[in-house]
């Protein structure tokens, strides 16, 4: 199969991956929304400088994805695709750095060039998020960034991939490129990249802590750093976490004998320097999550590339490897979107986000009663934050505000209260509804809500 084959058909099989879900399925709540509404509140207020999320400071991520996002929009219009084709770009980038860092590695065996990046696309972690609004792909490719400026040794690119890898999700690209530089490499001047990469991220960090204020400043200089590592609360999980799901994140591979076979035959090709260089980019990341309090299965996307490398070396079968590629990217289109349409009454929140911005622009009074990850915000177009309402403050609320309405949440045995609702849909495994602050405040309905 000739080389500009090879691409055509790994740029259709990209194509159909991200395009497809593209133009599917809108927004998925909550983390696609939340990060889209931030960017959003950059858009409406032109400030490019400290992300808001509902007219507070947002403090948990830093801000080149939201840059982008305000870029596509500049480019598109704003709209709720092109920050998904974010992802999209990032990954097709992705896959020709890893057929360059191929050639780098194994610069007598193009083959293993030509499977890697189907061996890649195809991994299920991989294809499912590369069509979605987030973080990991991009930091994935400046993971990627960074492998090639070790290679080459060069400081210049290691700071780049440094500097926009923190301002993508913080300093934990340090985690995924430092092991490999110390341990991979002979090459002593990557202190120097680290320090370009520190000035890079300085540069947004040090005066947006000066305009963002105290908590702002706290938080990203030690609250998403180190404090994030030692104490994760919102996704802890055992040590053993990640195992089980191994032949889930690098599907189809893990399910093929020949991958079994040659991964038992590693220590053969330990004198090999690029199986040295995949081993510990793969497994010393590996193990250093797995020691970390908080876990998500997408954590493990910046070291997919080194496996993908691996088996590229290990397994010599590019016609069969291409045609299992094929075959599970189609499968990691079919599954979710099917699954999606299925669901899609119980996550697309569209039609609630436009009633709520017609009561604002009607210049109704309306809050959001407990917690609120910003999912209306951007589906809504929304103009002003929404204001949040707890349990404790609620009655207080209520009575200044009587002819508000609230947006609440119901269970099953909350059901009683759709008569008294402006509006209501499903939402997740429960309700969302509108509700006339006036019938709450009636007496006899506000312990129905507890």
């Amino acid at each position: 199969m000739s080389n500009k084959l090879l691409k055509f058909k790994l740029i259709s099989l990209w194509s159909l991956l991200v395009f497809i879900p593209l133009f599917s399925r809108t927004l998925i709540q909550i983390d696609e929304t939340r990060y889209v509404s931030v960017a959003w509140e950059m858009w409406i207020h032109s400030n490019w400088l400290v992300p808001y999320l509902n007219g507070e400071v947002y403090h948990h991520k830093p801000p080149l994805l939201f840059w982008l996002i305000n870029l596509t929009w500049a480019i598109f219009g704003v709209n709720d695709w092109s920050p998904r084709l974010i992802s999209g770009c990032f990954s097709l980038a992705s896959l020709w750095l890893l057929v360059y860092l191929a050639r780098q590695l194994w610069p007598q065996d193009s083959e293993i060039a030509e499977s890697a990046p189907f061996i890649l696309l195809a991994c299920l972690l991989w294809s499912l998020f590369s069509t979605v609004a987030m973080f990991d792909i991009m930091l994935a490719f400046f993971t990627l960034l960074g492998m090639v400026a070790i290679v080459k040794n060069s400081w210049l690119l290691l700071g780049i991939a440094i500097g926009l890898g923190v301002l993508t999700k913080g300093p934990v690209i340090l985690l995924h490129l430092l092991p490999v530089a110390i341990l991979a490499s002979s090459w002593n001047r990557w202190y120097l990249g680290v320090i370009l990469g520190a000035a890079i991220a300085l540069a947004w960090a040090i005066p947006a802590a000066i305009y963002g204020g105290d908590e702002f400043r706290e938080a990203i200089f030690w609250g998403q750093t180190a404090n994030r590592i030692v104490n994760s609360f919102a996704h802890q999980h055992p040590i053993w976490w990640y195992l089980p799901l191994l032949p889930i994140i690098l599907f189809p591979w893990l399910f093929w004998k020949p991958v079994w076979q040659a991964l038992l035959q590693i220590p053969q090709h330990i004198s090999d320097y690029g199986v040295r260089f995949c081993l510990i980019w793969f497994l010393v990341v590996f193990v250093a999550f797995s020691l970390i309090s908080g876990k998500q299965p997408h954590y493990l996307l910046p070291i997919i590339p080194a496996f993908a490398l691996l088996i590229a070396y290990l397994v010599k079968q590019k016609d069969k490897i291409i045609i299992i590629s094929t075959v599970s990217i189609l499968i990691s289109i079919i599954l979710p979107l099917s699954f999606i349409k299925a669901t899609e009454p119980s996550y697309d929140v569209r039609n609630i986000s436009s009633k709520i911005h017609e009561l604002q622009m009607n210049g109704e009074t309306i809050a959001h009663l407990g917690k609120y990850h910003g999912q209306y915000q951007f589906l809504g177009r929304l103009q002003q934050p929404l204001e949040v309402v707890t349990e404790y403050n609620m009655c207080s609320w209520l009575i200044k505000n009587p002819q508000g309405k609230l947006v609440i949440y119901l269970g099953k045995e909350h059901l009683s209260l759709k008569q008294y609702t402006d509006y209501m849909q499903k939402y997740r495994s429960k309700k969302v509804a509108i509700i006339d602050a006036s019938f709450l405040y009636s007496g006899c309905l506000v312990p129905i809500v507890f």
